[in-house]
């Protein structure tokens, strides 16, 4: 395949994609620039009405403060006492004009109320020194007049307020000063907050310089002092005359834009603010139509760039899928070719084994020379290792005979554990955790434990500096496992360590047969091999997972069984001595024929032999005598060991027979397990228990 234009398509896409939102983004920031540039606008425009009334209405109160005072320096304390209603007719009089003044009020130095203009006559024994703007105008004379925070009214019935006080000028004919105080009203301001605020404009209030504030919309529903940490306080704190913040409302908890200006002469603010979300929806408003004609364009350009990538990818599947059928197919054939390689050779091999491993049977049982016996001893273990070989290379064909049933897993895991415990090193742990739930597996007891065996000694080679091993099981779906060709409950063994791990090279290549990274003589590669086709042969699969440094996990799929298993093992049939009798042996090696013939005679039986399945059914038809057959499974003609089995035992339901095999294609799906499997090689000693446990059986 040439170069893909996939590349350049993707490049072309995202370019379609990020150069838009790039300018929507800047054009986004240039209109919020603006906008909140105009929001900053408005608010210092509104702040300069507020600061401008708020002065107007103080320079009011000052002349109505002043004019109270004309009025009553004529007067001793005494005297306005005496001529309380009168002087109260007059100072309600300058209320009247003053819509921000709810009241006007004398008080003398010791705090007593001498004259109110809202009511004709007050207690004398009436104490104003713990009102705020009694005590801030005693204290404080450097301001104009000291402002007090919002408070409810003692003298009058009527809303909360805050007074604008002070020490008269002149003291009285004692020669001692007075107090003059108005209340005025925070309703005035709010109405001529409302009044003013246009636009998006939506707070605005008067607020002392500790925090009090004395007026605000929107109106709050108590009255509202602003603590030190407060956002507003700490710009104050570093622009006490001016400026401008974004700020959490502590009065209402809404985001606003502020600004704030002092009022000359006055330890009092004025606020203006705008929502954020305001100025959010505005930028939004200003952006919409920017949308109405870019994003379609934008989207149909996308599409058409899309398309494309589709097409090109779709194309480029199809030609990855053909060269990947290509190459599966080619692989398939290699294992397939393989595999009957492996079968062929196994058989053959297998027979060879069969004559060796008879031979040395009866050579054992006729010498008792000691160096006689250790040659022996070699060659049988030769043989042994001749078997294991030929076995793991049935297993990676998927042609081994296997014999499953329902296996429990917690009983089997803990004894596979205790045949593993001699092969670790003392620097290697194992830990088995297998909960109550797990399922019973179904799968040949024999094949599973040289499956787990294998994935524990490549476990061992890789941990050479000791380390853990843990051996764990779960119930898991086919759907988990993400194979189309799996279906139904699996249960999920899993092996993991903690060695060296596999590059993503070995990896790839763990299951391959004779592939193998240990030294020379440290192993044959066929290891892995095993565990993959005796996964793959009991219906389910195996995946592995490494990476350098961090361990591996190898991970057996098995299927549930349906029926129930039991923890123990199975007690094998007492041994005993075979019965004897007439037997019927169908083997087409004359060798091995030679060799099983000599074993069954010296077992006590006598033997008629068959060189295929055909004669062999042939001479069983003619004489119905014989107790036994014994068969190979593969032999040439069109009739196998199976068919012939099954032609027997259609005539003969009593007949005993045992099936000799070292590999089959066809015991799996042929097999009804009317019969006994016994595999090639085997010993006299094997035949001989496989007849007892037959005839105690029977």
């Amino acid at each position: 395949m040439g170069s893909s234009p996939v590349p350049v398509l993707r490049a072309l896409l995202l370019a379609c994609i990020c150069v838009p939102l790039v300018l929507f983004a800047y054009a986004t920031w240039a209109t919020y620039k603006t906008v909140r540039a105009d929001a900053d606008k408005a608010i210092l425009k509104n702040i300069d009405i507020l600061q401008e009334h708020t002065l107007k209405v103080f320079e009011t109160v000052d002349r109505s403060l002043a004019e109270v005072e004309e009025i009553v320096a004529p007067l001793d304390d005494a005297q306005i006492r005496e001529q309380q209603a009168a002087v109260s007719k007059r100072l309600s009089a300058i209320v009247g004009a003053l819509p921000q003044i709810y009241s006007l009020t004398i008080v003398d130095i010791e705090g007593h109320p001498l004259v109110t203009s809202a009511s004709p006559s007050i207690p004398a024994d009436t104490d104003l020194t713990q009102r705020e703007y009694f005590r801030g105008a005693v204290a404080d004379r450097a301001q104009p007049f000291y402002i007090s925070a919002l408070t409810d009214p003692k003298l009058f019935k009527g809303p909360a307020f805050f007074a604008l006080s002070r020490l008269t000028a002149r003291p009285n004919a004692s020669g001692r000063p007075r107090v003059v105080s108005a209340a005025v009203s925070p309703a005035y301001f709010h109405g001529f907050y409302a009044k003013t605020i246009v636009g998006p404009l939506d707070q605005a209030a008067l607020v002392r310089e500790d925090g009090s504030f004395l007026a605000r919309i929107p109106l709050f529903a108590s009255p509202v002092k602003l603590p030190p940490t407060s956002n507003f306080m700490q710009a104050l704190a570093r622009q006490p005359e001016f400026g401008l913040l974004d700020s959490l409302s502590q009065v209402d908890n809404v985001d606003r834009r502020l600004g704030y200006r002092r009022v000359p002469g006055y330890p009092v603010y004025v606020q203006s603010a705008i929502e954020t979300s305001t100025i959010q929806h505005r930028v939004v408003d200003a952006m919409v139509p920017h949308l109405y004609y870019g994003l379609p364009a934008t989207l149909g350009l996308l599409g058409l760039c899309w398309l494309a990538l589709i097409s090109v990818r779709r194309a480029e599947r199809e030609e990855g899928g053909r060269l990947r059928a290509e190459a599966a197919l080619r692989e398939s054939q290699r294992l397939e070719a393989l595999g009957q390689l492996t079968g062929g050779v196994a058989h053959d091999f297998n027979n060879l084994l069969m004559v060796v491993q008879g031979n040395l049977d009866i050579l054992r049982r006729r010498t008792t020379d000691d160096g006689a016996l250790k040659r022996i001893s070699m060659m049988e273990r030769a043989v042994a290792r001749g078997t294991g070989l030929t076995r793991q290379l049935l297993a990676f064909g998927r042609r081994q005979p296997l014999s499953p049933r329902a296996i429990a897993l917690r009983g089997r895991l803990r004894r596979t554990a205790d045949m593993l415990a001699p092969m670790l090193p003392g620097t290697v742990s194992l830990d088995i955790k297998v909960p109550d739930g797990v399922w019973p597996v179904v799968a040949d007891p024999g094949e599973f434990e040289v499956a787990l065996l294998n994935v524990a000694v490549n476990a061992r080679d890789a941990m050479p500096d000791g380390g853990r091993m843990t051996l764990t099981a779960r119930n898991v779906a086919a759907a988990e496992l993400e194979d189309p060709a799996l279906s139904g409950a699996f249960v999920a063994i899993s092996l993991s360590d903690t060695g060296t791990g596999m590059s993503p090279e070995v990896l790839g290549r763990a299951f391959e047969p004779f592939f193998t990274t240990k030294p020379q003589d440290k192993g044959t590669g066929l290891g892995l091999s095993q565990v993959y086709g005796f996964a793959k042969q009991s219906g389910g699969t195996v995946q592995v997972a490494s990476r350098e440094g961090e361990g591996t996990v190898v991970t057996l799929y098995l299927p549930r069984s349906p029926t129930p298993a039991t923890e123990a093992e199975e007690a094998p049939a007492p041994a005993g001595r075979p019965p004897g009798g007439q037997v019927l042996l169908a083997e087409d090696n004359p060798e091995v024929r030679a060799v099983v013939e000599g074993q069954l005679r010296d077992l006590g039986y006598a033997v008629t032999t068959a060189t295929d399945a055909a004669a062999a059914l042939e001479i069983f038809r003619r004489s119905r005598h014989f107790d036994l057959l014994v068969s190979d499974i593969v032999m040439p003609g069109e009739m196998n060991g199976i068919d012939l089995a099954r032609a027997v035992r259609a005539a003969d339901p009593a007949m005993r027979i045992i099936l000799a095999t070292g590999y089959s294609d066809r015991l799996e799906g042929g097999a009804e397990r009317d019969w006994t499997i016994l595999r090639k090689p085997f010993t006299r000693s094997d035949l001989e228990q496989v007849l007892a446990r037959q005839s105690t059986a029977a």
